[in-house]
């Protein structure tokens, strides 16, 4: 789990270190990489775009790199998937230098392509033998993403600061991420270990998914109810950062700080996760973070400055992190376990359908109001209330204990 985690660190400091940067790339009149007579409405929407092109490669590619993670074995996969992720950043750092719009939203989709691996980092996690490690597991994972949104936002809100120092700029951040990834590439190939839990694996593994997406209510609860959490998790993640440029024109240095306080309860959240997990059980710790969530989001737009969005951004973190960890074990233990890296590619197809939704109908809705991202995300996650009943009543009938 220790490269499991590197991995995961790694590939959210690459998710997030963009997110300083793009606010004022798109944001900004001064900016090259749009015309100067770019309305704002349109600007806000090429930067919805930008954020959801790297999800939509992770949609694309996560079912593709699990399935191919139970076939041909973990390690192999997720080096391959690095290497593209790499590329995918070098072109972006390219677009920059050449202030090329269209190149730069390729290169997102490219490197959303190669990050659709962690889908393997959850399929690894799953791998394990009990409920305890699992959830454990899952939590790790937890902490490994939102550690990399410490850092992430912080390295691109300093690093890509061009006021920092002569060295720093827009390209800096993308240039970084680019080595990152070839390092984690050594990594993986040093620390990971094949698990030997990969056994009497079937032919016809489509069959098998296909089945159960059509027939299994409880499994199709469970995507519902990713779709609909996972899309509150990204208006935070995606749009907190325009927010504070629209309503408080916080720089890009300062940015990266406040994004690095806001990964703070996010961790303590993940440290306490698997506890709480033991305390309440899968349902209702899904039940109070979809709780969390919705009232977190609903009033992170009252204050009127930046030192009382501490209490709802924590709200809303500690609801993130139990629906991450929540809906994961439920996805695992509803799948066999020569199905987890399928079945995890699934899921993390979900979530990452749910972060383009998010960043497609944030971007717009962030043109008619700062605010409107936040009060329609808070409602859909409420709407994950209902949808968790079927799943409930799946899981008890599986295993009534």
């Amino acid at each position: 789990m220790t490269a499991v985690f590197i991995t995961v660190f790694t590939g959210f400091i690459g998710l997030s270190m963009p997110y300083p940067v793009f606010s004022h790339l798109f944001l900004s009149e001064y900016s090259s990489l749009l015309p100067v007579d770019t309305v704002a409405a349109a600007r806000t929407v090429f930067l919805g775009i930008a954020i959801a092109l790297f999800p939509l490669g992770q949609a694309i590619a996560s079912p593709i790199w699990g399935t191919w993670s139970d076939r041909y074995g973990r390690k192999r996969i997720l080096i391959y998937s690095l290497a593209l992720a790499s590329f995918g950043m070098f072109v972006v750092a390219i677009a920059i230098y050449l202030d090329m719009l269209y190149l730069l939203l390729l290169g997102r989709l490219i490197s959303g392509l190669g990050e659709g691996n962690i889908a393997i980092a959850q399929a690894i996690a799953s791998d394990a033998k009990d409920e305890t490690s699992k959830a454990r597991n899952f939590a790790a994972i937890s902490i490994a993403m939102n550690a990399g949104w410490i850092v992430g936002p912080l390295l691109g809100g300093v690093l890509g600061d061009n006021r920092i120092a002569a060295f720093t700029g827009p390209i800096l951040p993308f240039w970084l991420a680019t080595l990152m990834y070839l390092f984690n590439m050594v990594i993986v190939s040093l620390l990971i270990k094949e698990p030997d839990t990969l056994q009497d694996k079937p032919s016809a593994y489509p069959d098998y998914l296909g089945g159960i997406l059509l027939r299994d209510q409880g499994f199709r609860a469970v995507m519902l109810l990713t779709l609909f959490s996972f899309f509150g998790t990204y208006i935070m993640f995606s749009f907190f950062a325009p927010y504070f440029v629209q309503m408080f024109n916080v720089p890009p240095a300062e940015l990266g700080l406040y994004a690095a306080l806001l990964s703070v309860p996010l961790i303590l959240a993940g440290i306490y996760a698997d506890r709480v997990n033991r305390w309440l059980g899968t349902t209702k710790m899904t039940v109070l973070a979809l709780l969390l969530m919705a009232v977190g989001l609903a009033t992170f737009i009252l204050p009127d400055s930046l030192v009382w969005l501490i209490i709802p951004a924590t709200l809303t973190a500690f609801g993130i992190v139990f629906i991450e960890v929540s809906t994961a074990i439920m996805v695992s233990d509803m799948t066999p376990k020569a199905h987890q890296g399928q079945a995890m590619g699934v899921y993390r197809s979900v979530i990452v359908s749910a972060e383009i939704i998010a960043a497609l109908i944030g971007g717009w809705l962030a043109g008619l109001a700062p605010a409107m991202p936040y009060c329609v995300a808070a409602i859909v996650v409420l709407l994950g209330l209902p949808v968790l009943i079927p799943a409930i009543s799946e899981r008890m009938a599986r295993d009534p204990a």
